[in-house]
């Protein structure tokens, strides 16, 4: 009998990232459904597949210690979020992960002096700040609790992160999604595409700073920003990078994982990634075969190369394309949690039942 799995859906109505999951789901034979962050999760289920997260996790956990062991389900939790600066001492973060958490945890508390002191500002306010260290403790708490099961991270590097703080994580790499790319043989009319959020200043600065040095040379990006231009999705955006010889990838911060999330649908589109240098978050990713990266400084100069040269050009982006498509779509990622969440219950089933 194929394992049920509930996905999170942290909109009212499920998004991209949960349909995209449950669809991968249904292809490797579970019986997935949806349930909404806020409400109880669904009875009769085998497992739970959280991600991201873009809302409060400890929810979750508090709804699983009230469920009973043998009827528990499994929990697994695949995180798209970066860690505190990764330079920091790991006792360090994760000290003030398990305070920032515990202090989190006094919003579900039922008591009126708790409920008053959490009216106060300095509590409202600092209950919206760290929220990275907020990550850490949550996760933390969760696998003391015994509720979270299986966490999974989508960079390489913040799997060793964890696994360094003494929280088990399991590496399952981004893919793309089903339907999120096509080769529409259009004209590449878009000598430079950036869509995004500009996020932080670093990123915003970086993306001035190469705008402008583009521009000297009679080059201009083509920016989605939600600001300039409206944000695009699906179809449109698909179309889009259809258009572009390159896409620029910019990174929030120097230990960012976005070139992992950014990559696959990019590259699945047949154009040529341009990103300022990134960690190794998947090993996979090579500099020049699969895409093009260069420290800041030197990325203007490295687009009009690849500008200039059409046939390296197309290469690269043509190997990048078959990385995508061929070794990582979003169904491997999804095949590796499950398998670790299929070992889990049989665990948790063999010491109910030995």
């Amino acid at each position: 009998m194929p394992l049920r799995v509930a996905v999170v859906q942290w909109t009212p109505k499920p998004d991209e990232v949960a349909q995209a999951i449950s669809e991968e789901l249904h292809h490797l034979n579970y019986e997935p459904t949806f349930f909404r962050f806020d409400q109880k999760i669904p009875a009769d289920q085998d497992a739970i597949f959280t991600y991201a997260p873009w809302g409060r996790v400890q929810q979750f956990t508090h709804q699983l210690q009230r469920i009973p062991a043998a009827q528990r389900p499994a929990w697994a939790h695949w995180n798209f979020e970066s860690p505190p600066d990764i330079r920091l001492p790991k006792r360090l973060s994760l000290t003030l992960g398990q305070f920032r958490s515990a202090v989190d945890r006094l919003n579900d508390v039922e008591s009126d002096r708790l409920s008053a002191l959490q009216q106060h500002k300095l509590v409202q306010s600092f209950n919206h700040r760290l929220a990275k260290f907020r990550y850490v403790g949550d996760y933390w708490y969760a696998r003391q609790q015994e509720a979270l099961s299986v966490y999974a991270e989508i960079s390489q590097v913040y799997a060793d992160f964890y696994n360094a703080l003494g929280l088990k994580t399991i590496y399952a790499p981004w893919g793309v999604m089903r339907g999120n790319y096509a080769d529409l043989g259009l004209e590449r009319d878009i000598d430079v595409l950036w869509i995004g959020t500009r996020r932080t200043r670093y990123r915003s600065r970086n993306l001035d700073r190469i705008r402008s040095e583009l521009a000297e040379h009679g080059v201009e990006i083509y920016v989605v920003d939600g600001v300039e231009r409206k944000p695009v999705f699906g179809e449109a955006r698909t179309e889009l990078i259809n258009r572009a010889k390159i896409t620029l990838s910019l990174l929030p911060t120097w230990y960012d994982a976005a070139l992992v999330y950014r990559f696959p649908l990019v590259a699945a589109n047949k154009t040529l990634v341009v990103s300022d240098n990134s960690l190794a978050h998947n090993p996979l990713y090579i500099n020049h075969r699969h895409y093009a990266a260069a420290p800041v400084d030197k990325l203007a100069e490295t687009i009009l190369y690849y500008l200039a040269h059409d046939q390296e050009r197309e290469a690269i982006a043509e190997n990048g394309y078959k990385l995508v498509t061929e070794e990582l779509k979003l169904g491997r990622g999804v095949a590796v949690i499950m398998e670790a969440v299929e070992q889990s219950l049989s665990k948790s089933r063999s010491e109910i039942n030995p």
